[in-house]
């Protein structure tokens, strides 16, 4: 396994989101895959919701190489991967990001 667990911060209050059940827990996996992807080997995830008025923040952060600022703009873009070499899966479609986007564009 590339990373050992997940870190969660958990709030004191209960959180309720309106939205597509299923929609919103594949974002949150697509997060973590991709999270989990580019992490450093044995390391873990960190996981975190806060809430600002009436919306919910999602945090999914690895501790990985920092991503270059010129493919910050690009990373949610469709079919866009960035340096292979950074990643396990080289033979990745370049969705995952793409998915989260629609999905939350959606809500």
């Amino acid at each position: 396994l590339r990373v050992t667990g997940v870190q969660t911060c958990a709030l004191p209050i209960s959180v309720m989101v309106q939205g597509d059940r299923d929609l919103i827990t594949q974002v949150i996996y697509n997060l973590l895959e991709n999270a989990a992807k580019f992490a450093t080997p044995g390391s873990q995830l960190y996981l975190g919701l806060t809430v600002n008025g009436e919306k919910a923040y999602v945090t999914v952060r690895n501790a990985g190489a920092t991503i270059p600022a010129e493919e910050i703009p690009l990373l949610f873009e469709r079919f866009h991967k960035s340096d292979k070499s950074r990643s396990e899966d080289k033979d990745g479609y370049g969705l995952g990001l793409y998915i989260v986007k629609t999905i939350l564009a959606q809500h």
